[in-house]
């Protein structure tokens, strides 16, 4: 089963620290099959890992706490969890840049960092130089923001863009950024979706099996 089959909405978060968890539960719900429930478990697990000042992808204090989550959510889910860069591995870090663009969409999505590991959202599908996907906080989100870099959908319909992305995808996208915006160094004010820094930037790829 592709993932573009899969039909059910995903959530926004409830709390200002819960935008990972959030973001992981959004991705397990792409990749399980349709209509199958975040197993209790694996949403206990997620924030269980989670402090007052949220968790943060391979840059947090304590990141074994996130990465035995997430150890375990590959467990009892059966996916795969992949994560950029993957301080664990005996290999040269690979770059997100990089690993973003090999990713195959119709099997997986991203629980990506932005803002400097600031923030976590969900990529969903990429086409051309634009990145689509699901923001959890509202409150980016609600306005409807049109500009040349990117492009918030309140209603999660597309909109005027429905063309450029996978109807079926209608209801797992609120948002598309450009490319570069995305990869930007730097976050500047406005920039709701740049990465800011190579050093801070870190994606988990989730897969199916």
């Amino acid at each position: 089963m592709t993932l573009r089959k899969q039909r059910q909405p995903l959530n926004y978060q409830t709390q200002n620290n819960s935008c990972w968890p959030t973001t992981v539960i959004n991705g397990l719900t792409c990749v399980l099959d349709d209509k199958q429930l975040v197993p209790l478990f694996a949403v206990r697990l997620l924030h269980a890992a989670l402090e007052e000042e949220g968790i943060g992808g391979g840059g947090h204090k304590r990141p074994a706490d996130w990465r035995i989550a997430m150890d375990g959510i590959e467990t009892r889910c059966g996916v795969k969890a992949r994560h950029v860069p993957d301080r664990q591995a005996n290999r040269p870090p690979q770059s997100v840049e990089a690993a973003l663009e090999c990713i195959d969409f119709s099997k997986s999505v991203v629980v990506a960092d932005v803002g400097a590991g600031s923030h976590s959202l969900l990529l969903v599908d990429r086409q051309e130089h634009h990145y689509y996907g699901f923001d959890p906080l509202w409150s980016t989100i609600i306005d409807g923001a049109k500009r040349h870099d990117y492009e918030t959908f309140p209603d999660a319909c597309l909109g005027e863009n429905q063309s450029k992305v996978d109807r079926r995808l209608r209801g797992r996208v609120n948002f598309a950024v450009d490319a570069a915006h995305l990869f930007a160094p730097a976050a500047r004010p406005g920039w709701p979706y740049a990465m800011g820094a190579a050093a801070r930037r870190h994606i988990t790829v989730l897969e199916t099996l």
